[in-house]
């Protein structure tokens, strides 16, 4: 049997791949793959997601694991997932650092 964080872990990305989905955002959860953690859910072009499902919420270890994963994925952007105790997938954190979401903004200009 599985130790119940990986469980949880689990459903959490079960679910935010589902929520992506369900708004038109195709996402999927990737097949195990070796030594070198390339992120939870792929299918979003460029992007590394990294889903996270904790008792207490660690936002700069979020995102520093995102970034580990973006670059071992080889992927320009990252962000983190986090669940939001008690409310729905929907209303989940998703968390980059400033510099990150300056360059995203400016290249929308």
């Amino acid at each position: 049997m599985s130790h119940p964080s990986k469980i949880r872990g689990t459903r959490w990305e079960s679910a935010c791949r589902d929520w992506l989905t369900e708004h038109g955002i195709r996402a999927f959860r990737p097949a195990l793959h070796g030594g070198k953690d390339r992120g939870d859910l792929f299918g979003v072009e460029g992007w590394t997601l990294q889903c996270r499902d904790t008792a207490k919420i660690d936002l700069a270890g979020a995102v520093d694991d995102a970034r580990t994963q973006a670059d071992n994925a080889g992927t320009p952007w990252f962000a983190a997932i986090v669940k939001r105790r008690r409310k729905s997938v929907g209303a989940a954190y998703v968390v980059m650092s400033l510099e990150q979401w300056a360059a995203l903004v400016g290249n929308w200009r």
